[in-house]
């Protein structure tokens, strides 16, 4: 049971903090009830002990982290080394709170009110630190109704159990408790290391049965195997780590795990010391490491990773971005490529890569990259291989072995690791200048360009005089000047925090971390003073990406809601224009409904409660704003998804203002993304509020079926998502798009989940109504997928008419310079 450190500061600390309010100081547990007063109150560096273990070991306190403070429950007699956090990717200000609400549910809450963590479960009664620093929530008749061991952050003590599906997520640094891009957990039939390159890839994997010969296959049967109920116990004394299976056990899962119908045990350390604390934390390395604590000293006693694989060239980072390492030694080098690649200071390109300049594939022979022995690859030819990565904006690198013919594609490059095999190449792609160099001298050794460029010339000077008033006046249109642009923002009624570009330098480690691309920019991670994550988002073609820069900054600067993304600030200066957006912990939702990665897949119950969010989004911008506002551009890449997996709607750089009484706007050139737009704007007759209903249409249909809208590799009946739905709602078949990993794991989707799927198809067929007036406002869209509104039957479109606008979507692809083309 807990027991409070200070009982002799106890009332004085009552009267004046307001902390402790609802305390049974008797029994060493606090009793929980709702009350106007606050559990206990972040109050500094010398924050107050809220809850101690038997023994003294361990604590719940706010512990200091920079300028805010992590609910953390901590191990006191070294350093307070926190072991589990609530708040681990959101750190809250001086004066949070911890309380309990009206219906007896624990939750933090920052200095301004906002809600940071809750356990989620109502009717608590009283809440333990027990001696083995596990953090316990009991409703009145003792039942547990949730535990900090149940929720881990990176590290894991004596006497917690690890159940299947649970990770171990690395910090950013030992002073950066964020999430990283590391985790390690257990699975039905083993364990695996996991790195997020931007998604998550396996780097290491360990199974019941002996490793097979093909990684592809251990992946596989990591996630299928029968033993569905895998537990990992690390024990009371910190010496082993007992694998077994909780609850009845198949006999097949008794084959895997060698007949022992009690698991196996592995030994971590044969030390029987006391007086310290031993844990196992996952690393910003990408290592398992085994520590033991005292209260003089820190000793590291086992490396997981490398007893497991012995080969540190197989972490992912091991010698940084772009770096190549080599065994025996695990020796880091870079590229041999001096005018492409830096030599010192990491391995990254000298020069950034961008969408619409020069590129080249430079050649590396013998080298691997650690995600390509899971993945499913390409079975193309190496000269395409190549040029498919080459005309990919997001693809940095491309990997193929001859032996198999076997292409992978990726959007970021970690470590590369050599290899013996000598037809295993790596291609980097790089800026390269001398192609646009050859190029024009290529241009200027032909007679006929020469005498074009003279004669144009001459026309140029002939004619300045009907040119140049043109020109003046596009500048004033397209082009801003600096007092012209600080006159647009002066003149915004709200205008969120202003950065300078040095100082985004600073917040993005000179942008270093690099999230995504898209749009006309790249986004970048950024920490900011008082340790907060967010997004930076930087534009890389402010001619054609400006307007839509003053845009976000008018809209969504003055906007407020938990379903849009929130723009924390901007940079305006000189030729830099940056966005600073809050960060996503689980980026956009595109990244997990079409993410071949097999840990990548989102249940049933998150793609509702990710749809029912992005309608209440909509419901906001088209009828609770001010100015009804349309977005203009919904899409999966648009949807971002925090560490909960709440749903935001971002990029609002197409987006236009509408009073209440205008029925629609026209908006020539199409600027939005082909397959979400709706009819009425490819065809140039006005666009309304239920323009975005056609778009969150397609999306509602993407989010069943875990595939795009136009799929070319599909049949030919079924690659437009849209006439394939509506082929199988005749036939009856309905189930038959649905996602096929979602089948699988409702084991055929049968009873509550069709039905629920039958509701989601129809609000889906209404909302892609030709006619704008038939598509429902995004409030009753909402009301539809939250069960409070009957979904009546909606009629359906015609096939013909579904496949005309099918081939509308061929003809209307925008080009690189966003201006429509016909093909």
């Amino acid at each position: 049971m807990a027991i409070f450190r200070g009982n002799a500061l106890l009332f004085s600390c009552i009267v004046l903090c307001s902390v402790y309010a609802a305390c049974a100081a008797s029994n060493g547990s606090i009793n929980l009830s709702s009350s106007v007063n606050p559990i206990a109150i972040a109050s500094g560096n010398a924050s107050e002990t809220i809850l101690e273990s038997n023994g003294g070991e361990f604590g719940l306190k706010f512990r200091p982290a920079g300028k805010s403070f992590l609910l953390a429950v901590v191990y006191l007699l070294y350093n307070e080394t926190a072991v589990w956090s609530a708040n681990r990717n959101r750190p809250v200000s001086r004066n949070a709170t911890l309380s309990v609400n009206t219906e007896r549910n624990l939750m933090l809450r920052d200095a301004d009110g906002t809600t940071v963590w809750s356990t989620n479960f109502t009717g608590a009664s009283n809440i333990t630190l027990n001696q083995h620093g596990n953090l316990i929530l009991y409703d009145g008749s003792g039942r547990v109704l949730w535990q900090s061991f149940d929720h881990p952050t990176d590290t894991v003590i004596p006497g917690q159990i690890v159940r299947a599906g649970t990770f171990l997520v690395s910090s950013v640094s030992s002073t950066n408790t964020s999430e990283s891009h590391y985790k390690a957990g257990v699975l039905p039939g083993g364990a695996g290391f996991f790195a997020n390159a931007p998604k998550f890839f396996p780097y290491g994997i360990l199974e019941f049965n002996p490793l097979r010969n093909k990684a592809r296959e251990a992946l596989v049967s990591l996630y299928n195997s029968t033993c569905n109920h895998t537990i990992v116990v690390f024990s009371e004394d910190g010496q082993k780590l007992l694998w077994k299976q909780d609850g009845v056990i198949s006999n097949e899962c008794k084959r895997e795990t060698g007949g022992n119908p009690n698991g196996f045990s592995l030994t971590v350390s044969s030390s029987s010391s006391k007086g310290g604390l031993r844990y196992i934390r996952m690393e910003s390395d990408g290592n398992l490491r085994l520590y033991f604590q005292t209260p003089s000293s820190l000793t590291v006693e086992k490396d997981f990773f490398v007893d497991f694989f012995t080969d540190l060239c197989r972490l992912p980072n091991f010698c940084g971005s772009y770096g190549i390492c080599s065994q025996p030694g695990a020796q880091c080098s870079c590229p041999a490529f001096q005018q492409y690649f830096s030599q010192s200071n990491g391995c990254g390109p000298k020069k950034s890569l961008k969408c619409n300049s020069g590129h080249t594939m430079v050649e590396i022979r013998g080298v691997d990259y650690f995600p390509s022995r899971y993945l499913d690859p390409l079975n193309v030819s190496l000269d395409e291989c190549k040029s498919r990565c080459l005309a990919d904006c997001s693809c940095v690198a491309a990997f193929y072995y001859q032996s198999s013919g076997s292409c992978f594609h990726y959007e970021e490059l970690l470590s590369m690791r050599t290899s013996s095999d000598q037809t295993q190449l790596g291609f980097l792609k790089v800026e390269d200048d001398s192609r646009i160099s050859k190029h024009r001298k290529r241009f200027w050794k032909q007679a006929g360009n020469v005498a074009g460029v003279t004669l144009g010339a001459a026309l140029f000077v002939a004619l300045v005089c009907i040119i140049f008033p043109r020109l003046k006046k596009r500048k004033e249109v397209g082009f801003t000047k600096p007092e012209e642009e600080d006159g647009f923002l002066k003149a915004l009624p709200v205008l969120p925090p202003r950065f300078g570009f040095n100082e985004l330098k600073a917040i993005t480690s000179d942008f270093s971390e690099k999230l995504g691309s898209g749009g006309f920019g790249s986004v970048y991670a950024g920490t900011l003073g008082d340790g907060t994550l967010v997004a930076v988002k930087q534009l890389e073609d402010t001619s054609q990406g400006y307007g839509e820069f003053r845009t976000e900054i008018a809209t969504v600067g003055s906007l407020s809601h938990v379903n849009l993304v929130r723009l924390r600030g901007f940079c305006a200066e000189e030729s830099h224009h940056l966005l600073v957006y809050e960060y996503m912990a689980n980026r956009s939702l595109d990244g997990w409904l079409f993410s071949i990665d097999a840990t990548r897949v989102l249940s049933w119950a998150t793609r509702l409660k990710i749809a029912v969010d992005t309608a209440r989004g909509l419901t906001f911008l088209h009828e609770e704003s001010r100015e009804c506002i349309v977005h203009l551009d919904v899409k999966p890449e648009n949807i971002l998804l925090d560490e909960e997996f709440k749903a935001k709607l971002s990029d609002f750089g197409l987006s236009k203002l509408m009073d209440r009484a205008q029925q629609s706007r026209v908006l020539t050139g199409m600027r939005g993304t082909p397959g979400y737009l709706a009819p009425e704007w490819l065809m140039e007759t006005g666009i309304t509020s239920k323009s975005d209903i056609y778009s969150f249409g397609i999306v509602l249909l993407e989010m069943l079926s875990g595939r795009r809208c136009v799929d070319l590799t599909a049949p030919a009946d079924d690659c437009y998502l849209p006439a394939a739905t509506i082929r199988r709602f005749q036939e009856g078949k309905l189930m038959e798009i649905v996602d096929p990993r979602l089948v699988e794991e409702y084991g055929g989707g049968g009873g509550m989940v069709e039905g629920e799927v039958m509701k989601v198809v129809a609000v889906a067929l209404w909302c892609i109504q030709e006619e704008p007036g038939m598509r429902p406002k995004a409030s009753a869209v909402s009301r539809m997928l939250e069960g409070h509104m009957k979904v009546e039957q909606p009629p359906l479109l015609s096939l013909q008419s579904v496949l005309a606008r099918q081939r509308n979507i061929w003809i209307t692809v925008p080009d690189e310079n966003g201006e429509q083309q016909t093909s």
